[in-house]
């Protein structure tokens, strides 16, 4: 219907007017016409050259040019995941993995995207995708941690924790997962120890505190719980 109602003349209007001399000001510009709407567009700017001094081949092109964009394939998906948008963010990232599957980077970005969808198992796989391709990948292993716990999948949450403690062991997000893991199994002693070392690698953590009080008062170890919550509130 909208192709229907636009006639010959409208945009052939617009297209003489610009070679008037009163528009010379305007040169350089993206302009559409559409019926009798004249719509001006912004500027589309480059975000990455490829320049090769001998010529590009239709085989380079694919095996260098292509893949040396992936790295802004995956900046544009970061972008659009901060601004809220995960469904492009996927595109973008699905983009940046296809001119190159072996970028850590991209699987992250695209797992976080797809938790952001709620998509739990695509998370996990990815992530776990990261963590093989780049085995001290200390973020992703804690992510992976993460989603399978909330996938009950206690052995490889048990495992990606672990082994995030093992690279990193300042690091409070691994300890605080594992601490949170032993807690729903109910291992108290190994929670409090994890919770601890939770804080102890970053004291401003007032939800290890937290954590570590409800632990106690499941426990009925009211005297220490009511330390840990007011450590919470400090």
């Amino acid at each position: 219907q909208m192709a229907e109602s636009i006639r010959a003349d409208q945009p052939a209007r617009f297209s003489v007017a610009l070679l008037a001399d009163a528009a010379r000001n305007v040169s350089g510009q993206i302009f559409g016409s559409s019926g009798e709407n004249i719509i001006l567009y912004s500027q589309p700017r480059p975000i990455q050259t490829e320049a090769k001094a001998e010529g590009w081949t239709i085989e380079t092109i694919l095996s260098e040019a292509l893949p040396n964009m992936a790295e802004a394939y995956y900046d544009l998906g970061l972008k659009l995941l901060d601004q809220g948008k995960p469904d492009a963010a996927c595109e973008y990232f699905d983009t940046a993995l296809d001119l190159r599957p072996d970028f850590p980077n991209a699987h992250y970005g695209l797992a976080t995207a797809r938790l952001a969808q709620r998509d739990l198992p695509a998370a996990a796989e990815h992530f776990a995708t990261a963590v093989r391709q780049r085995p001290d990948y200390v973020a992703a292993l804690v992510n992976l941690g993460i989603v399978r716990m909330n996938l009950n999948e206690v052995e490889g949450a048990t495992s990606a924790f672990a082994e995030a403690i093992r690279c990193a062991p300042e690091n409070a997000d691994a300890h605080f997962g594992l601490a949170l893991l032993l807690a729903r199994q109910g291992n108290v002693p190994r929670a409090a120890q994890e919770f601890q070392a939770t804080f102890l690698a970053d004291p401003r953590r007032a939800d290890a505190h937290f954590e570590l009080a409800n632990l106690f008062v499941a426990a009925q170890d009211w005297r220490r719980a009511a330390d840990e919550y007011q450590a919470a509130v400090r």
